[in-house]
């Protein structure tokens, strides 16, 4: 993600990024563009902004966000336990962390080389040694394997002073267990979900 905010600051003018990741379900895409649109509007104005979702049972396997004011990220939660996770729910006032992120490019840079001065420092020669293939751009491989394997919560997000949380409710899913299977799957008249040739 470093590496492709200096890709992107060296090749347009300091651009918003929208970082997802590509392995969830969104099923209301005009509910999704809205909450980007207001996430941009924060990005803008220099926030580092995460997308929440509004929760819909205690789950234990998701991180949390506590909202404040205008948008404020008040605190990153860990993975709760259940009674945690019940009482979050009850409040109100958490949402799951989706790990969608909007941020500028710079802004981005700026806060990474406040928290990890050295995944930008490789990141920059990753991208100065890396070289254009066609349609890709291949960032020099030694320096980017010594990058320390982090998230992006972990390394800035949860640590940043301009966090901001703007509410998702558009029918999200990690796809993270087989329940979230079974619930984004049509079921039978026995409940089961099948896919293929099956035989139950």
């Amino acid at each position: 993600i470093t590496a492709a905010a200096i890709w992107a600051i060296e090749n347009y003018d300091n651009p918003i990024m929208i970082i997802s990741p590509s392995d969830h379900v969104i099923r209301d895409q005009k509910a999704f563009e809205n909450s980007v649109e207001s996430a941009i509007f924060l990005a803008k104005a220099g926030k580092v902004v995460t997308l929440g979702i509004r929760p819909t049972y205690a789950e234990t396997g998701y991180g949390y966000i506590l909202k404040g004011d205008n948008f404020k990220v008040e605190s990153f939660c860990e993975k709760p336990d259940l009674q945690t996770a019940e009482r979050y729910l009850e409040s109100g006032d958490y949402l799951w962390n989706s790990g969608v992120l909007v941020v500028q490019a710079a802004t981005l840079i700026r806060e990474m080389e406040k928290y990890q001065p050295n995944i930008v420092q490789l990141a920059r020669e990753a991208y100065a040694d890396g070289a254009k293939d066609l349609n890709f751009f291949r960032l020099h491989t030694p320096a980017f394997n010594a990058m320390p394997t982090i998230s992006m919560d972990y390394a800035m997000l949860e640590k940043t002073h301009l966090a901001s949380v703007v509410p998702l409710d558009a029918g999200w899913s990690d796809v993270g267990s087989w329940k979230a299977i079974h619930d984004l799957k049509e079921k039978d008249l026995h409940n089961n979900v099948l896919q293929g040739d099956v035989l139950a």
